[in-house]
């Protein structure tokens, strides 16, 4: 068996760590691509993009690591991989953010794009500002952590979590809202990763 691993590499501090590890730990598994032996250090996203692309498709199994949902490269090869049909292993744990955004998408129909986006609609606001408050109560993550989820500066972030504690103190649709993903992540917290250990980029 040939196993790709895919994960956020571009600025991300923990990266060789964090593919060695995988390494180590799927090695048992078969032959192991681990893309950062593979590119140079000094390649830029394109070239490097260009080289792994095609050992990818080489591959019977993908391995998705922490973080892989917010790297442009990485949510590339895992939708050419699930193309053409390669398995899947998602190594990463469940972050409480992940969660949050999923059931604010099913709720409202706003998804993690639209909420990163610079779209004022009325219903992304709403989202976007629910999100940061739920992400900043129900985590340990910084101002600047939140923000770099939701694409917004510190100060944004600051607004959002005080508009949010000033409007559930009425009864609204907001309110509504709050106290059904509420009521989710008390059931599952638990099973949740509150640390940060993501980081987002390319």
């Amino acid at each position: 068996m040939k196993i790709y691993l895919s994960g956020p590499i571009t600025n991300n501090p923990i990266a060789q760590q964090l593919f060695a590890d995988a390494e180590s730990r799927y090695s048992a598994m078969g032959d192991v691509i681990n893309p950062l032996k593979v590119n140079h250090p000094d390649s830029d996203w394109l070239t490097a993009m260009r080289i792994d692309i095609p050992l990818l498709i080489s591959c019977d199994t993908i391995v998705m690591l922490d973080g892989w949902k917010h790297s442009r490269g990485a949510t590339l090869e895992h939708h050419i991989a699930i193309t053409l049909g390669l398995q899947c292993i998602y190594d990463s744990p469940l972050h409480v953010h992940d969660y949050i955004l999923y059931i604010i998408e099913q709720e409202t129909g706003v998804t993690i794009d639209m909420i990163r986006s610079q779209s004022r609609k009325q219903l992304t606001v709403f989202a976007r500002h629910i999100a940061a408050y739920l992400i900043h109560q129900y985590s340990n993550y910084t101002l600047k952590h939140i923000g770099m989820i939701i694409n917004r500066d510190h100060s944004s972030v600051h607004f959002a979590i005080r508009n949010v504690d000033n409007m559930l103190t009425y009864r609204n649709a907001l309110h509504d809202l709050y106290n059904l993903i509420s009521n989710k992540l008390e059931t599952i917290k638990p099973k949740l990763c509150t640390t940060t250990s993501t980081y987002y980029v390319e």
